[in-house]
């Protein structure tokens, strides 16, 4: 039992470089992370610590859009997670001088923050 509490611990969170295979590059390196949070009937903010990101998957967090580095959702009863929201994000993966990828532009998980705001009801509004 313990052994799947240690690998459940570590699967938590996780990041990935940027990849090359057969001559392609796939520029986008990537984190996934659980984060525990309280999203039913709020609207939760999550920051990317300046990092740029191409894509973002947020399942049951409902958005009406994003800002330049700051993603706003909001939980719904019976649809989100009442106590985490399971994150991941493809990040903008830049290169160096050599033209290799460069894993240092690429955020972790430690550089997503978030906070939750109770709403005290679901969200109104049209969302996606």
């Amino acid at each position: 039992m313990k052994l799947c509490a240690a690998f459940i611990a570590v699967a938590s969170a996780s990041s990935w470089p940027g990849q090359a295979y057969n001559g392609t590059i796939y520029q986008y390196c990537g984190t996934k992370v659980t984060l525990a949070a309280a999203s039913v009937n709020a609207t939760c903010s999550l920051d990317f610590n300046g990092f740029d990101f191409a894509h973002i998957s947020i399942p049951g967090c409902f958005s009406q859009g994003m800002g330049s580095n700051i993603v706003e959702c909001n939980g719904v009863e019976g649809v989100t997670d009442p106590e985490n929201l399971d994150v991941t994000v493809f990040w903008q993966q830049d290169f160096d001088l050599d033209g290799n990828l460069d894993n240092s532009t690429c955020a972790e998980d430690a550089d997503i923050t978030f906070s939750c705001q109770d709403n005290g009801a679901a969200p109104s509004g049209l969302f996606f």
